[in-house]
């Protein structure tokens, strides 16, 4: 059986590193595993293993000089990388060239190629969030309508779609009016993981303060704005230091608004970095203001690695990994006081920091590379035994 993941070479993040962890698993169990990526053929993944082969779906021959010509000067943005994407995925189809293809991105155009071509290959959307939440940014109740009925109509095209929470796959349910998605959770596995101690990794661990941490892309869903503010607030009664590890938009936004908060000195811009476990791990406390989440690596990895977490409860993500409030805090969205009021309470609390980490930890299991692993063997067998 051969698998092919696809994935967009743009910048690593939650759902790239979901591949590496996955591919990493399937290849390590014999299965013939290759990676398709389109979008920058310089990106690295990191961490992938070496031995699984990847290739770049881009057309850069010359003969395809003039179709990248047409499709660079009439498209822009993702759909300029889709298309010159899209002509050797259709090579791979008619070829049946793989029994499944797992999409990390793109699942609903490779599946409708493949409903042109024919083609046997058993295709696999996967959601990294929620479908609808992430629609109803759109502020134009047209462009709501339009989007939501474009995912039900590739949605319908998939074989099977594979979300990473339970909330995202009872939406993708309700918009298709059956039952064509199922949960599969995260990898997050640090079973063969050895944690650098906080003095050792970074100088910033060195100072006596309290570290917080937030992890993740830059964006104004992630309300990172808000964490700014609080931390502003927390600095009156508690000595901490802010650690801001990602990239995104709206970075050089909140750089301007730590210094305008007269608090920069005190909040650490990390940028990109794949060492998040030794960041989270050294921390002592996790906090994710984010107004929209699918399942966040970074939320699951502190419950991995025994760090509290207080997270905003946006529409089901950090709700589902934190048990409903039982093993970390939530708070209500868009509510700094109350992000404020739950960060102050564990920073001063150890027996309730020590009781959150001690909870956290059991859940590792629930998220572990074999059993994850096996999850999508599963369903992949069971779609090959459909002729």
């Amino acid at each position: 059986m051969k698998i092919g993941m696809v994935f967009p070479a743009v910048e690593y993040g939650g759902q790239e590193k979901n591949l590496v962890l996955l591919s990493n698993e399937l290849y390590k169990k014999k299965y013939d595993l290759e990676i398709l990526s389109y979008g920058n053929k310089n990106f690295t993944t990191a961490n992938i293993n070496p031995n699984i082969k990847r290739i770049n779906l881009e057309l850069n021959s010359i003969k395809f000089v003039i179709i990248n010509l047409i499709i660079t000067l009439i498209t822009s943005g993702m759909l300029k990388i889709y298309l010159k994407s899209s002509l050797k995925i259709v090579g791979y189809l008619i070829s049946n060239k793989y029994n499944t293809l797992i999409c990390f991105q793109a699942g609903g155009l490779i599946s409708f190629l493949k409903i042109l071509t024919m083609s046997k290959t058993k295709i696999i959307t996967r959601e990294s969030t929620s479908p609808i939440s992430m629609t109803r940014i759109q502020k134009s109740a047209f462009f709501y309508s339009l989007r939501i009925n474009l995912k039900k109509f590739f949605y319908n095209l998939s074989d099977l779609i594979i979300a990473n929470s339970k909330g995202s796959k009872n939406e993708i349910n309700n918009i298709l009016n059956k039952d064509k998605a199922i949960q599969i959770n995260n990898i997050c596995d640090f079973s063969n993981t050895q944690i650098i101690s906080a003095t050792k990794f970074d100088p910033i661990f060195k100072s006596p303060t309290k570290k917080i941490i937030t992890v993740g892309r830059l964006n104004a869903t992630k309300r990172v704005d808000i964490l700014l503010k609080a931390t502003k607030k927390i600095l009156d009664t508690h000595n901490v230091d802010l650690i801001i590890v990602g990239e995104g938009p709206e970075k050089l936004k909140l750089k301007k608004l730590a210094k305008d908060l007269t608090i920069s000195e005190r909040v650490h811009f990390i940028g990109f970095s794949d060492e998040t476990h030794n960041w989270i791990a050294n921390s002592d406390l996790y906090v994710s203001a984010s107004i929209v989440e699918g399942s966040p690596n970074s939320i699951i990895e502190s419950v991995c690695l025994g760090t509290p977490v207080v997270a905003a409860d946006c529409n089901f993500g950090p709700k589902e990994i934190l048990d409903n409030g039982k093993i970390g805090i939530l708070v209500p969205i868009n509510n700094t006081s109350k992000m404020i009021k739950s960060i102050n309470n564990i920073l001063d609390n150890e027996k309730l920091r020590k009781e959150l980490s001690k909870l956290s930890k059991k859940q590792k299991s629930n998220y572990s590379a074999d059993k994850i692993s096996e999850l999508y063997i599963r369903e992949i067998s069971k779609l090959n035994e459909i002729n």
